[in-house]
């Protein structure tokens, strides 16, 4: 059960890493950001890239990997992946009114992703 819900989870942040990584100003561009500078560019290859590489990384070894380790890596990428969308409705609470696409979709799948890892965890 835990491998089913572990695995679609990496894999969403392996290409969200290898998109931020090819091509950064694409991957932000639902966002309305621009990237006109290199330093706007390397801050989404290391955020969004290096990130999420690292994300599917310690969530394909916690597949692997049984107790209390994969527990702590389950809860805790839980909790970022709950902190992101956390992040979203206070955006919503102070004002910044958004359309569904892309933030209320991803605050979805944030809020079930975080779900699922605590449910497993």
């Amino acid at each position: 059960m835990a491998v089913a819900v572990i695995g679609p989870i990496a894999v969403f942040f392996l290409g969200m890493g290898v998109y931020a990584l090819a091509a950064p100003a694409a991957i932000i561009r639902p966002f309305g950001i621009t990237l006109s500078e290199a330093a706007s560019r390397s801050e989404v290859r290391a955020v969004y890239g290096g990130f999420g590489l690292a994300i599917a990384g310690v969530l394909v070894y916690a597949a692997v990997a049984g107790g209390e380790l994969r527990t702590g890596i389950l809860f805790a990428v839980g909790a970022a992946l709950a902190g992101m969308a956390c992040g979203r409705l206070v955006a919503a609470v102070l004002g910044d009114r958004t359309a569904f696409y892309p933030n209320w979709f991803y605050f979805l799948v944030e809020a079930a992703a975080a779900a699922a890892l605590f449910g497993v965890a």
